[in-house]
């Protein structure tokens, strides 16, 4: 409980998230978005641990769901999916270096595989459509 009040409170008066907090754009929202894409990620991982639970997967539906209404305010939380694949990674396997390499690697490639996918779409919008967004 002590390190959640002291990590959550460090998370708090961090520079980069107060900056981004008080400015009268779409930053907060992202960062309140971003840390509770984190928060579910967690919560999924100690759901998943709990082997008698059959309904962790709802969370992962949840993760995906937050993910959508974030990358519609900001991109900012494409950086989360290479934070879900590590959790997954040291869920599911023993650690080591080559490992967890990888793990790393497999999540920055989604997400620039995401990233191009989502720039190659905007690139079909008509371009009147492309005036609003």
């Amino acid at each position: 409980m002590g390190a959640g009040i002291v990590g959550a409170l460090a998370y708090t008066f961090s520079d980069t998230f107060w900056f981004s907090a008080v400015e009268g754009e779409v930053y907060a929202m992202s960062s309140f978005l971003t840390a509770l894409v984190f928060w579910a990620i967690l919560k999924w991982e100690d759901k998943l641990s709990n082997d008698n639970d059959t309904y962790a997967d709802r969370w992962v539906v949840f993760i995906a769901f937050l993910m959508g209404l974030s990358i519609g305010v900001h991109l900012l939380n494409l950086l989360t999916i290479p934070a879900i694949v590590m959790v997954y990674y040291f869920k599911k396997y023993p650690y080591s270096r080559m490992g967890t390499l990888w793990a790393f690697l497999i999540g920055c490639i989604i997400t620039e595989r995401y990233n191009m996918a989502l720039f190659r779409l905007y690139r079909l919008l008509p371009k009147k459509w492309t005036s609003f967004l």
